[in-house]
């Protein structure tokens, strides 16, 4: 897998009263900035916002869509690295990068 080239589209759904919710959008950002790719994200909670959180689906919180082509989706803990990239499809290419 090559290395998105345009900055990563991403949806965060939190369910902001929630403890399990706090701090998240903060491992996100380390999540990303330890593999070194440019992405946006829109943070949506479902408490506020329960309308989008029916539109694409949601069941759990925390969920991270990634919406840039392919269209996929991590949905619980985000602390683990490698199972959120797998399964956000750029585990492969983090691994290619530090055998660089």
């Amino acid at each position: 897998m090559q290395r998105p080239q345009a900055p990563l589209e991403l949806r965060l759904y939190l369910n902001g009263h929630a403890p399990e919710s706090a701090g998240v959008e903060d491992q996100l950002h380390r999540l990303f900035a330890s593999v070194g790719l440019e992405f946006t994200v829109e943070v949506i909670d479902v408490n506020e916002h329960p309308d989008r959180a029916d539109d694409d689906r949601i069941l759990l919180t925390p969920t991270l869509l990634r919406l840039t082509p392919p269209r996929l989706r991590v949905a619980g803990d985000l602390s683990d690295l490698e199972a959120a990239l797998d399964g956000l499809g750029l585990r492969v290419w983090s691994q290619r990068q530090a055998l660089a």
